[in-house]
């Protein structure tokens, strides 16, 4: 099998039958499958062999103030000047998103022998 979320499936499948689930956004990270038997169900994050990099809606600021609009960013866009030179809440707005309206961080769909060698923050500082 080459794809580990299929196999993890599968596995989980033969013992508990499962069948594929509706995604409640169109953001969601997680493929979901429900339990046949109506008992619940589970979602698989396969971001390396299944990215969804295109559907991404998530940003995440760190404590310093940057704002990093991938998990595997290289460098974060500073907020923390505007917000201490008293920028207004549409100020703030309006540099969010000239950060985030022409990104185009597609890391896990990208992802090679060079992206490897970057540099990676840290998910625990930005809340991965």
């Amino acid at each position: 099998m080459d794809k580990p979320a299929a196999e993890i499936v599968e596995r989980i499948g033969a013992v508990w039958p499962l069948e594929p689930a509706e995604a409640a956004r169109p953001d969601e990270t997680a493929r979901r499958w429900r339990y046949r038997d109506g008992a619940g169900e589970i979602g698989v994050i396969a971001s390396v062999t299944e990215p969804f990099c295109g559907g991404c809606s998530r940003a995440r600021l760190s404590a310093e103030g940057k704002l990093f609009t991938c998990l595997f960013a290289v460098k974060g866009h500073d907020l923390r000047e505007p917000l201490r030179t008293g920028a207004s809440d549409e100020e703030l707005a309006a540099a969010i998103r000239a950060v985030w309206t022409p990104r185009t961080d597609r890391y896990s769909e990208l992802r090679t022998a060079e992206t490897a060698s970057l540099p990676k923050v840290e998910m625990s500082y930005i809340g991965g």
